[in-house]
């Protein structure tokens, strides 16, 4: 709206001040004007706009006409398109220019559905623009009616089907696919996921089946890989060492869909075969990039969303078919358990498939009873090294038709054979990069004492400093002491370990830093550029970002299904361990669902000690189970 000159003001003058009316009060270097409640304000001219000279006696008394809309509506019938000032429309509407109907105008001004422009210069709208208008805010007060009573109905958890296209803005905003929530906000509930967790499954929208981590995280079950190469014959079996003649054995859990590794023994040597996806997946690749970005299998409990394209697992996933393509490693060892030399050859080979479990029954016959030897010895040499081991409880989590089943995992010497295995190819594909003076992928951990996960893709289940017999608080007390590992471009030791230079590389179709350690690997054998110090660097950066992102979900997913796992077993009772007391808790680990919590502290209590614990209470939504002693 335009503004009038100072001296058009004067005592007890109509204006209009912040969408309302006002009545000048004194004209000094600012003017004094009364609003609403008899409150007065000093202005300045150019805050204020003219309506009428006045005098205005009481600014109450303006209200009567504000909302008799009859007058202005037949006026704008016969203005319609065309535009006149404030008083031209007040007496052709109101047929008198009193403060009255200037201010009944101006009201109309402000609300815009007759009239628009400015109080100089009012523009009539047409009874089509009116039409169209009042529709809209009809539409509007409708759907603001409907989520008020939403909203009443939420309060009373009373929500039905009806309802449900109120409830996506909640849901979104819990997988955190949005930043705002305009049911919280409005129903005066901080705006978090928890709480908006909480509320879905109070009004049963929600079961505790859902898993709203998967989203936060950003990732998908229902992913769009980039489409997969030509998986021809020649590309598999051409040009390799023919290994088929050796028996080649895949030992995974029971249920494993991705074998990746296996091994044999020939002559005294230890052969660690890889899967060999790197012959088509190649650096800078549009796979290569997805997988890059993700990091690396994601293994929920419900679901496993890998990297990489379902055809390259069935393609190059040993055992799969009659003959695998792999990247094999061929060991031999010093006396002391040390590595004496490596070859590392793209073969072919036959590989059968077998559990830990019928290893475990294997394991004092050939070719295991060697392979068995080898490992125990290499263990021994990085033992005398300083390496550390852990042997915490773990469990296999499942998820079927939404009934979770947990299982304690047993520690076989088939499983500590086939890690040590994978440690020597590991080890053997460092010391050829460092040889070499290559860039590379090493994992890393200086000065300290931890096999972290996520440095060096093995189990954190092994024990303290070579004594894998050690308290599960000897070994808790240990742990937190540890310090973090780091994937690099250039060679450092391995002190977790035990280990001069350490490699990942057993698991190409799981981890991506694995397939871009292959990558460089292949580009050295075959003579041909390598991958540069920058680009190994930015490969780990991208790589170790979603891996981080992947160990996270997973470990709050785990703890999610644990909790769905104790709901849905109410009265659960269990042995808990005594691996931590502090001033007002003890910390405990739970062997038989694989859960750490705390319990309040009780003095009487040691390190070590055997308690039994029961339920008291669980906060799915903020993950928290909350335990007793019996």
């Amino acid at each position: 709206m335009d503004h009038k000159t100072e001296n058009e003001f004067k005592k007890g003058s109509l204006v209009l001040y912040k969408s309302g009316p006002a009545k000048v009060i004194n004209i000094n270097e600012k003017i004094e004007i009364e609003i609403a409640d008899k409150k007065t304000v000093l202005v300045r001219v150019k805050d204020i706009t003219f309506l009428h000279p006045g005098p205005v006696a009481d600014l109450a008394i303006l209200m009567k006409l504000k909302n008799k809309t009859d007058q202005i509506k037949e006026a704008c019938s016969i203005l319609q398109g065309e535009s006149v000032d404030l008083k031209e429309l007040a007496e052709l509407a109101y047929e008198k220019y009193t403060p009255e109907s200037a201010w009944a105008i101006c009201a109309n001004l402000l609300d815009g559905l007759y009239i628009t422009g400015s109080v100089d210069k009012i523009i009539i709208r047409t009874d089509i623009e009116v039409e169209k208008d009042t529709a809209s805010r009809k539409l509007k007060a409708d759907k603001k009616s409907q989520w008020l009573d939403f909203t009443i109905k939420v309060k009373k958890g009373e929500i039905s089907a009806n309802d449900n296209k109120h409830m996506c803005d909640l849901e979104q905003f819990a997988l955190g696919k949005q930043g705002r929530c305009r049911l919280l906000k409005d129903l005066k509930i901080q705006e978090t996921v928890e709480n908006a967790h909480a509320l879905l499954l109070k009004l049963k929208y929600w079961d505790y089946s859902v898993n709203p981590y998967i989203s936060r995280f950003g990732f998908s079950v229902n992913n769009n890989y980039p489409a997969v190469q030509d998986l021809n014959n020649e590309i598999i079996t051409g040009d390799r060492l023919d290994l088929t003649h050796l028996d080649a054995y895949a030992v995974d859990a029971e249920g494993n869909t991705d074998p990746d590794d296996a091994i044999s023994f020939e002559d005294g040597k230890l052969w660690v075969h890889t899967a060999d996806p790197s012959c088509t997946v190649n650096p800078g690749s549009e796979a290569d990039n997805y997988a890059m970005n993700q990091g690396a299998n994601i293994y929920l409990p419900e679901i496993k969303i890998p990297m990489l394209a379902s055809d390259y697992t069935e393609s190059f996933g040993l055992g799969l078919n009659y003959e695998s393509p792999a990247l094999s490693f061929c060991i031999k060892q010093n006396d002391d358990g040390s590595i004496m030399n490596c070859g590392i050859y793209f073969s072919r080979i036959r590989v059968k498939r077998i559990t830990y479990h019928q290893a475990q029954e294997l394991i004092a016959s050939y070719p295991f009873n060697k392979i068995f030897e080898i490992a125990m010895k290499h263990k021994k040499y990085r033992t005398s090294r300083g390496a550390s081991f852990f042997n915490f409880p773990e469990v296999s989590i499942k998820v079927r038709e939404n009934k979770v089943s947990i299982t304690p995992y047993q520690h076989l010497d088939s499983t500590k054979m086939i890690m040590e295995a994978m440690l020597m190819a590991g080890e053997s594909a460092a010391s050829y990069a460092v040889d070499r003076g290559i860039p590379f992928i090493f994992s890393t951990q200086a000065g300290g004492q931890t096999v972290e996960s996520e440095s060096t893709g093995l189990s954190m289940q092994q024990a303290v400093q070579g004594d894998d017999k050690a308290s599960l608080a000897e070994m808790f007390s240990r742990r937190r002491q540890m310090n973090f590992g780091i994937v690099k471009s250039q060679p450092d030791e391995h002190s977790g370990l035990g280990l001069a230079a350490y490699s990942r590389v057993t698991s190409p179709l799981r981890r991506y830093l694995d397939l871009g350690a292959h990558h460089q690997l292949r580009l050295s054998l075959a003579g041909k550029p390598l991958l540069t110090d920058d680009e190994i660097i930015t490969r780990i950066g991208k790589a170790s970002a979603g891996t981080s992102a992947v160990q996270k979900l997973e470990r709050l997913s785990n703890k999610h299904w644990t909790l769905v796992y104790l709901l849905q077993n109410p009265g659960w009772e269990g042995k808990g361990i005594i691996v931590d007391k502090r001033e007002r808790s003890d910390t405990v680990i739970v062997p038989e669902i694989g859960f750490e919590t705390v319990i309040p502290v009780q003095k009487s209590r040691s390190l070590d000690q055997e308690v039994t614990l029961k339920v008291t209470g669980i906060d799915l939504p903020k993950l928290n189970a909350y335990f007793s002693a019996v």
